[in-house]
């Protein structure tokens, strides 16, 4: 009797694991979806530009070090196999997307215990709402750093941990200081530890 169930369970664990397998493959291959659409030569052609030529000499120096990080990322991304075309820049750059939508699936599912159905299908809407050209790659960068603040935000409040919302306070730092995020944290941050 007790071989049954356990080898009920055995076959549950590994449908969960595969239908796991595939969210996270849509996840992460439905935002490549539209890296062959069409010529952008707006923001796509600028960002990729700037990757391209990064420094000083082909940059104005206040647009290069207000978005370094990005511009260095995108630097790296210029040097690496099939970079030289735009569908190779949106495919690297649509990777963040793909980042992004895996994060959050395994954050809500793991951390926060949400089914996965529910997550893979409010990550798929969430992805399917993304409008922005992936050549606008600071947009998405940031994205990721809100992400990441948000859950060490979270498991700051929720188990107690000084440091992950010390972490929280280090990603959502921002070049035009926003002290009312950091305000927010550091109440609740009190708050939690009295």
């Amino acid at each position: 009797m007790t071989e049954i169930i356990k080898n009920k369970k055995a076959g549950i664990d590994s449908q969960r694991r595969l239908w796991e397998f595939v969210f996270v493959a849509i996840l992460v291959l439905y935002p490549l979806r539209h890296i062959a659409w069409g010529l952008d030569l707006w923001d796509t052609g600028y960002g990729y530009a700037n990757f391209e030529y990064m420094g000083t000499q082909h940059m104005d120096p206040m647009w290069l070090f207000s978005t370094y990080l990005t511009t260095a990322i995108g630097h790296f991304f210029s040097l690496l196999p099939g970079a030289g075309t735009l569908i190779g820049m949106n495919f690297y750059t649509g990777l963040s997307i793909s980042l992004l939508a895996v994060l959050g699936y395994y954050f809500c599912t793991k951390v926060l215990k949400i089914p996965a159905l529910l997550v893979f299908l409010g990550e798929f809407t969430a992805v399917s709402f993304c409008w922005c050209p992936t050549g606008s790659f600071y947009n998405y960068v940031t994205y990721v750093f809100y992400l990441v603040s948000v859950v060490c935000l979270y498991l700051g409040l929720a188990r107690g941990k000084k440091g992950w919302l010390f972490a929280k306070s280090i990603c959502s730092c921002k070049k035009d200081g926003n002290k009312d995020d950091r305000e927010i944290t550091l109440r609740w941050s009190q708050y939690r530890t009295e």
